[in-house]
């Protein structure tokens, strides 16, 4: 997440360009036939198994547009999310204080 779209897919493109491969190295033994992982690939380091950036769902883009594909995501059923931060400090405080209300004005958070 950051103030923009494109800010947020520099950050994303800058994660990746300088990706920690012995970390991947670690992760890129998943295996996995859960439908959530479908279209992974291993060496894709944006939305691979063992990406650069992590996880099965990735949330690129500004406050505005990480609310909404929560609120996508929960209209499509999911009611839970357990989120991850690249850096999870200043990028955990930058969701507390620019998504966390937005979250509250759409419903997904009381």
């Amino acid at each position: 997440m950051r103030e923009t779209e494109k800010e947020a897919e520099e950050y994303a493109q800058a994660i990746i360009d300088h990706a920690d491969y012995q970390s991947i190295t670690g992760r890129s033994g998943v295996n996995s036939d859960a439908h959530a992982w479908r279209g992974h690939q291993k060496g894709n380091l944006r939305h691979g198994v063992g990406s650069a950036i992590g996880g099965n769902v990735q949330l690129i883009g500004s406050p505005e547009q990480i609310t909404k594909q929560l609120l996508q995501l929960n209209k499509a059923g999911v009611d839970g999310f357990q989120l991850a931060f690249y850096d999870f400090e200043p990028d955990l405080d930058f969701f507390g204080k620019r998504v966390l209300p937005l979250l509250k004005q759409v419903g997904l958070r009381l």
